[in-house]
């Protein structure tokens, strides 16, 4: 079948086996499965990813989406050496599933050359590695790997238009190839309320790590700058790890008692019982590529206090309320509109889940199938 035919009918593509290999849990390896299922319900296309010797607890054992796959018991060990047994195996498995597309989910080094095969699509998350590379270990090397990764991809996703814009800035010579399309979001999340003090002191809900351009610091500034929402709310931080004591030093500076800022982690199913009982969810961060965080507590129809920064107007629009995040008084400010103006709090949650809609992961397969139709239909001509 010549690639005409092909990019009209069929389409074969095959996910890579980067991010599984060292990613338990986290963003990038939601949204590959994530996308990875819903290009299986479109018609013609069949999706696979090729995982073996992988970490990654999203992954279903024995799902046909997911073929020769098996997981490591300890994740830490050999994972400096782990690319060197699995790209082999990959690249095996490449040969003899003949795809049309092979989407890479991470920039390692590759061996060979994109020149013969299939067509290659990455998808770009952030731009934070090249705005704060001190923040990274061998950032400069990172760095090279990346560019190479998206020199040799045909194809670009870009998560938002803020991060197309944050690639071009940088390297304007991909502009052709630079697409933009937007993550979904989970709507069938199991919300039944696992935890009953959910449903006690009121709560601002806080998601995800919390160093550095996460400007978690300046949150808990605001936060003890409140003599109201410190007084009647708690500051609930899901995920990221317990408290450092680096962060309880903070606490203190910024006159906040122990018990008013706690730290929970949880599944799927607790993070939405999180979003859906606080009164406000805040995302502080200096730098997002896109922010799940937003859509997750949108979905749940979570008022939202943001930056305005980076890709949150573009993805969060009219649903939040905004504050320049190196304002302390600022995010004070929308904090207490959010938290303590009950019309207010009731409004935006509306508006958050009205814009929830705009977002499904329905929607991100379809337009990046028709990613990968473009750039057959161009490789043939």
């Amino acid at each position: 079948m010549t690639s005409p035919e092909r990019a009209a009918s069929s389409l074969k593509v095959l996910f890579d086996q980067q991010v599984t290999s060292f990613q338990r849990y986290g963003g990038v390896s939601r949204y590959v499965l994530a996308l990875l299922r819903e290009l299986n319900h479109l018609p013609s296309v069949t999706a696979q990813l090729m995982a073996p010797a992988h970490i990654n607890r999203y992954i279903q054992a024995g799902d046909a989406l997911h073929p020769l796959s098996f997981q490591l018991n300890s994740p830490q060990r050999g994972i400096r050496y782990r690319s060197l047994a699995t790209e082999p195996l990959f690249r095996l498995a490449k040969a003899f599933s003949r795809p049309d597309v092979v989407h890479e989910t991470a920039y390692m080094r590759q061996a060979g050359s994109r020149r013969r095969g299939p067509a290659v699509v990455t998808t770009l998350h952030d731009m934070i590695l090249e705005r704060h590379p001190a923040l990274f270990e061998q950032a400069s090397q990172q760095i090279a790997d990346r560019k190479l990764a998206l020199r040799r991809a045909q194809a670009i996703v870009c998560i938002s238009e803020n991060t197309r814009q944050d690639l071009l800035s940088r390297y304007p010579e991909f502009e052709t190839k630079a697409h933009v399309v937007w993550h979904g979001v989970d709507r069938e999340v199991h919300t039944a309320d696992p935890d009953p003090s959910l449903r006690g002191r009121p709560y601002l809900l806080y998601v995800g790590t919390r160093g550095s351009y996460k400007n978690f610091e300046r949150l808990l500034r605001a936060f003890g700058s409140s003599a109201s929402l410190k007084h009647d709310f708690q500051l609930r931080c899901f995920g990221g790890g317990p408290l450092q004591a680096v962060e309880r030093e903070a606490m203190a500076r910024a006159g906040l008692p122990g018990d008013s800022v706690i730290q929970t982690e949880g599944d799927d199913a607790q993070l939405a019982s999180a979003y859906r009982h606080a009164r406000l969810f805040v995302f502080p961060s200096e730098y997002e590529g896109f922010g799940m965080p937003l859509t997750e507590a949108m979905v749940q129809g979570c008022p939202i206090a943001c930056s305005r920064a980076s890709s949150f107007p573009e993805i969060a629009a009219d649903a939040a309320l905004y504050f320049d995040p190196l304002d302390v008084d600022a995010m004070r400010d929308t904090m207490e509109t959010l938290a303590l103006n009950g019309q207010r709090n009731h409004e935006m949650s509306a508006r958050s889940s009205a814009r929830a809609l705009q977002f499904s992961w329905a929607r991100c397969a379809e337009e990046t199938a028709s990613v990968y139709r473009q750039i057959l239909v161009a490789g043939s001509n």
